[in-house]
């Protein structure tokens, strides 16, 4: 049993009068820093308790937001990478669904399922070099070389670990850095492509246009889901 489940299994009973869950706040942001995988659960349980707990509005929007701001700052510490591919901002500046745990839930679900993907020590050390590197040359060739693996050995691993094949991953990956230079750089494709490595613009083109930013996906689909 992890130390999560030890604590939700305490009996915790939350305080009405209470009026911002620090005790909570702290156990959360601890649990990301130690990659707890059962941090959803708390996370989860926090806020369905939180929306029981408060009956004025006004006490429950600025505890939701709070809380909201202080997870998704802890998850940019954590997740040192993720600068590289969404604005900070634009998730804490949308609290249009932060006013309660339907809204806060499926987002959290979707973004925790999303960033704790790669979790096995291979795929881990390479997931992270990825995405640390996404303007780097990302072929398979040169990160197996990088890793000291055989390219094929590399491959088929990968693929076992993780569901994904190597090389859908690494495009994956730089088509979300495109999107970010795209979107908050004001760069051009043109630009961005060959940032990228990709030695033909118009190859870049054409798969960027098939492609949604995934976290652009969360926050618009926890905004519909809340209108």
């Amino acid at each position: 049993m992890c130390r999560v489940e030890r604590f939700l299994k305490r009996g915790f009973v939350w305080d009405p009068d209470y009026n911002y869950p620090y005790d909570r706040e702290i156990a959360i942001i601890k649990y990301i820093q130690t990659d707890d995988n059962c941090i959803l659960k708390f996370i989860c349980d926090t806020l369905i308790k939180m929306d029981d707990a408060y009956v004025d509005m006004t006490k429950k929007r600025f505890a939701f937001n709070k809380l909201f701001s202080n997870i998704i700052n802890a998850i940019y510490t954590k997740f040192d990478w993720l600068h590289l591919y969404l604005a900070k901002e634009e998730i804490i500046d949308t609290p249009a669904f932060a006013k309660n745990a339907a809204g806060l839930v499926p987002f959290f679900e979707n973004l925790f399922n999303g960033l704790f993907v790669m979790q096995k020590n291979l795929a881990l050390d390479i997931s992270n070099y990825v995405l640390r590197n996404p303007e780097n040359d990302l072929s398979l060739s040169v990160v197996a070389r990088i890793f000291y693996y055989n390219p094929s050995y590399l491959s088929v691993r990968f693929k076992k670990l993780t569901g994904l094949h190597y090389n859908s991953y690494a495009v994956f990956v730089k088509l979300c850095r495109g999107d970010f230079l795209i979107r908050y750089k004001n760069l051009t494709v043109t630009d961005v492509s060959s940032r990228l490595t990709y030695t033909e613009s118009q190859y870049f083109s054409t798969i960027y246009k098939k492609f949604v930013s995934p976290f652009a996906n969360i926050i618009s689909n926890s905004r519909s889901q809340n209108k």
